[in-house]
């Protein structure tokens, strides 16, 4: 069976993640996902998805080889997806004045998730990726917001994480568990804050950048 869905189709604005080396790295205890807070040395985060009423694309991909891509412009766009089995990808970009939610789900296979949303308004993404090849990008650039807020959490295998926030009260929790980690993060302005975890294997080249308030929770734990 293979499952290609596409909706709408202009996505030259989201940018993909440039890898730096570095290492930005301060003990604390992190709790991460969705709508729950964390606790470490910078204050308690919460990222919680903002109410709307009976409007959104949904879609769900059950097996092969999956790809969905969705653009959304309006005042209030919701976007949920999932995907379960073999070759995942999932693009989806949200852009105008409002408030923009997407959560992507990937269980299994050659996972890779791109999301972008940008334009005034808080905008909020979740994507759990549990098995494989995983790269997730998430671009957060809403200005005029209450917040930017991501939970990005990645399980097993090829992980490689990258996350861009700007503007406002920008929140973003971030977790690998196992296999080829990479993780880079990038926050610019205002009242940053970040919570990181990272469990095991190669756990290469943590990048962070923050130009703000700027609390940090990190937690780090050898190779296997």
């Amino acid at each position: 069976m293979r499952w290609s869905i596409l909706i709408a189709a202009s996505l030259s604005f989201i940018a993909m993640p440039a890898w730096a080396t570095g290492t930005s790295c301060g003990k604390g205890k992190t709790c991460p996902g969705q709508g729950q807070t964390v606790y470490g040395k910078a204050d308690p985060i919460t990222v919680n998805a903002p109410s709307f009423s009976d409007r959104g694309v949904y879609i769900k991909q059950i097996g092969d080889e999956n790809t969905a891509t969705v653009t959304q412009t309006a005042a209030r766009a919701r976007t949920d997806l999932l995907q379960q089995g073999n070759r995942n990808i999932a693009i989806i970009a949200q852009r105008g004045a409002g408030a923009k939610y997407a959560g992507i789900g990937q269980v299994g296979s050659n996972n890779s998730a791109t999301a972008a949303q940008t334009g005034a308004g808080s905008a909020t993404l979740y994507v759990k990726q549990s098995g494989s090849s995983n790269t997730a990008t998430a671009v957060q650039n809403a200005s005029g917001a209450l917040y930017n807020g991501a939970v990005l959490v990645q399980k097993g295998h090829n992980n490689a994480m990258a996350l861009t926030q700007e503007g406002e009260g920008n929140r973003a929790l971030l977790t690998q568990e196992g296999s080829s980690n990479r993780m880079a993060a990038v926050q610019t302005g205002n009242n940053n804050r970040l919570a990181w975890t990272q469990e095991g294997n190669n756990l290469s080249h943590p990048t962070v950048v923050q130009q703000g308030g700027g609390n940090m929770a990190i937690t780090q734990t050898g190779g296997r």
